[in-house]
């Protein structure tokens, strides 16, 4: 499933689209199923939403700040 997904996105890249993995098609299931005619038969695993980015968009360019790899992570045979 996960590699479906991945290679949706990532060929949706390749045409200039932008690509959001979500959940909130499970989570609101019967909202997903009206919108896009998808039948009860058919069990929904997640949702992926897609359309063109808009880089001057505010919530697009947000930088958050975090914390150092190093200082959350211990390497185990990696020097």
């Amino acid at each position: 499933m996960g590699t479906v997904v991945y290679s949706i996105c990532l060929t949706a890249l390749h045409y200039g689209l932008g690509s959001c993995i979500e959940d909130q098609g499970v989570f609101y299931p019967e909202v997903l199923r009206d919108l896009a005619g998808i039948p009860d038969t058919k069990r929904i695993m997640i949702a992926i939403a897609m359309g063109y980015p808009d880089p001057d968009f505010p919530a697009n360019r947000l930088k958050s700040s975090r914390v150092p790899v190093d200082e959350i992570t211990t390497w185990v045979g990696f020097e």
